[in-house]
Formats: structure tokens, C-alpha cells, sequence
């Protein structure tokens, strides 16, 4: 009976133990079913197809025209004032000093022989400007300037056109002066007007003693 009891016993701890057992273990995963599209997940595969992206919207883009962009000119360099080039006439040769003499005689016209085309000139005497080393140079600077209003009204006139320059003058050891001017020496001038404006450089450079022979040029060429 004593034994009987025991194995009994027995029998139900280990069907205790056994039931326990069955308790704790975990139960089996369901194993993953591949969807429609390949990918393994633990949801139900379904029919539904995916919707597509709507494309985004593109927006034509304006262009621009752009203006060239034009270089800007270059600023013309400031031609040197008239008394600037006046100072800076170059003469070679015998020449007396300006501040020797101070006065000289400078050639004109009377109102009528301008007008009838005569040569005849006549010398008015007047001062010259020191500024210019050598007399020649400033007689004749005086000679292309505009006639002063008290000579004009006294009755004497150029025939030179106004903006008349000397560029230089040269006077050789045979006594040959030669006088270049700039190019408005030839504007506005007849071949009376011409000869009349030659009389007039002639016969004033020939006032100098040694002074011979008078050539006059535009530009280093014979006038």
C-alpha cells in the first residue's frame, strides 16, 4: 500500500511537471508569405496594385534676352591749350632775342587793297610777347592772332583765318627762313587770298636783318 502511494505520487509531480512544461514553451511563427510585389512581410498579400505617382508639374522657363553689353569709349585725350603749343615752337638758327628788341614790325593790309586783292602790305610796329625766346617766333605768333579792334578801326586787316598757328621756323647760314604753320594756313583762302597771306609772312620776316629769303610751309610742305 506504501508503495502504491509513492508511485502515485510520483506519477503526478512528473505529469505536473510535464503540463508546465507544455506551458512555457512559445508557440510555433507562423511562417512569412511573399506579397504580389516580392517582398517578405508578416501581413496578408493582397491584390491591390500600387497607384502611381502623378508626374510634376514643369514650368517652362522664361528666358531673358540680354542687351550686349558695349565697351565703353575711351575719352579722347585734352589737346594742349593753344598757348601751351604756342611756348613750345621751336626755332634753329641766327634769330635775334625777343628780349633784345621787344618791338617789331608786323605786315597788314589796308581795308581796300584786302578787298581788291593787292600785295601791297604795310608795317605796323608793335610789342612782342617774351615768352618766346626768339623774336621771329614771336612776331609771327602775332601775325596768325586775330587783328586787335584798334588797329580794325583805324582801318587795317588780315588776311589770315583765325586759328592760324606757327609750328616752327628755321633759318639757314645763307639767310633762308623757312616758317612752317599748322594746316588752317590753307582754309578758306582763294590764290588771291594765298598770295596775300604769303605777303604778309614775307614781308615781316624780312624785316629781320639777315633774313634773305622767306619759304613758307603747311605741315612741313612747301605752300
Amino acid at each position: 500500500m506504501k508503495k502504491i502511494l509513492v508511485i502515485a505520487v510520483i506519477v503526478v509531480i512528473a505529469l505536473w511537471l510535464f503540463d508546465r512544461r507544455g506551458q512555457e514553451q512559445p508557440a510555433p511563427e507562423t511562417p512569412a508569405t511573399p506579397n504580389t510585389v516580392g517582398e517578405v512581410t508578416g501581413e496578408t498579400p493582397t491584390n491591390e496594385q500600387p497607384t502611381p505617382a502623378e508626374p510634376a508639374e514643369v514650368k517652362p522657363v522664361e528666358i531673358v534676352p540680354v542687351e550686349p553689353i558695349e565697351p565703353a569709349a575711351a575719352e579722347p585725350a585734352e589737346a594742349p591749350a593753344p598757348a601751351a603749343m604756342e611756348n613750345s615752337i621751336s626755332a634753329t638758327g641766327a634769330l635775334p632775342r625777343t628780349a633784345e628788341i621787344k618791338k617789331a614790325k608786323i605786315h597788314y593790309f589796308t581795308k581796300g587793297n584786302l578787298e581788291l586783292c593787292a600785295r601791297d602790305t604795310v608795317a605796323l610796329e608793335r610789342a612782342l610777347d617774351e615768352k618766346y625766346e626768339f623774336a621771329a617766333v614771336a612776331t609771327l605768333v602775332e601775325l596768325s592772332k586775330p587783328l586787335p579792334q584798334t588797329f580794325i578801326d583805324q582801318g587795317y586787316a588780315s588776311a589770315f583765318e583765325p586759328g592760324t598757328r606757327l609750328m616752327n621756323v628755321r633759318v639757314s647760314n645763307e639767310g633762308t627762313a623757312t616758317a612752317d604753320f599748322n594746316e588752317k594756313l590753307n582754309v578758306n583762302v582763294s590764290r588771291c587770298g594765298k598770295e596775300q597771306r604769303r605777303a604778309q609772312i614775307v614781308n615781316t620776316l624780312k624785316e629781320f636783318p639777315g633774313i634773305k629769303n622767306v619759304v613758307v610751309t603747311v605741315g612741313e610742305e612747301v605752300w
